[in-house]
């Protein structure tokens, strides 16, 4: 019988991570799904290939794959009519698997997220969250450089405006709508091309803010993209929202 949901992640070069990320998997309390991994490190992962966990279905590949085509190679062999994204690098707390499926069966859509999200620099030691919905007013900026910078959006800019249907760290989604519209084949943004392309086949998405620490985003110093939280909060707040799970996942 075919599991309720199938977890995918794309990895490269994140063995320690990763098996963060099997705690994370096992913690949650949605228990019927399958875990499938795609590893394209030059070594395949000691830990996944001796654990005896017959939810965890691990590869590993020899040959680099860019992230799209690892996701649409994941999808592919997902056994579940729902597919649920998990980062390697990302905190998800154990109820967020069991809530973002109840989000899509309460809301009939066939792809949901979120919109609004807790964000941490591990470069800046930083805690933030950003609305993406939100495009108007103060802005700091998350990413690769080492200082923190700000800035106002008086008007809503073109750049931003879509933000809210990308970042795929939280897509949870129905196969069929894989299906019809699989990741394309481009290096950056390829999460915002399978939405855009699912929503003009008429697909629905639905999106939702996380005001209780469902997941929390990180960005890492190896990692090029950026986010763009309205607020920065207290460093305790980490570990009130998120505990001591999350501590593998923030260093550099």
């Amino acid at each position: 019988m075919a599991p309720v949901v199938s977890i995918i992640t794309p990895s490269f070069n994140r063995q320690v991570l990763l098996e963060a990320q099997h705690k994370i998997v096992s913690a949650q309390t949605a228990g019927d799904f399958e875990w499938l991994i795609l590893d394209d490190s030059p070594q395949p992962s000691a830990y996944f290939t001796k654990l005896a966990d017959p939810r965890v279905r691990y590869t590993h590949t020899p040959d680099r794959m860019i992230v799209a085509a690892k996701r649409n190679w994941l999808c592919e062999r997902a056994k579940a009519p729902v597919i649920a994204q998990f980062d390697d690098d990302d905190y998800y707390a154990p109820h967020y698997l069991a809530t973002m499926l109840a989000r899509l069966n309460q809301t009939g859509a066939d792809i949901t997220k979120l919109s609004a999200w807790f964000v941490y620099s591990a470069q800046l030691k930083r805690l933030g969250y950003w609305d993406t919905a939100n495009t108007l007013g103060l802005h700091f900026t998350f990413g690769p450089e080492n200082s923190l910078q700000g800035f106002v959006n008086h008007a809503p800019p073109d750049n931003m405006k879509n933000n809210y249907l990308g970042y795929g760290f939280s897509y949870v989604f129905k196969k069929s709508a894989w299906d019809a519209a699989p990741f394309p084949p481009v290096e950056y943004a390829s999460d915002y091309g399978f939405v855009a392309a699912a929503l003009a086949k008429g697909f629905t998405f639905d999106h939702f803010d996380d005001t209780d620490g469902l997941c929390l985003h990180v960005l890492r110093t190896d990692n090029m993209s950026r986010s763009f939280p309205q607020h920065l909060l207290p460093d305790f707040m980490v570990e009130k929202l998120f505990g001591s799970a999350a501590a593998p996942l923030l260093q550099t």
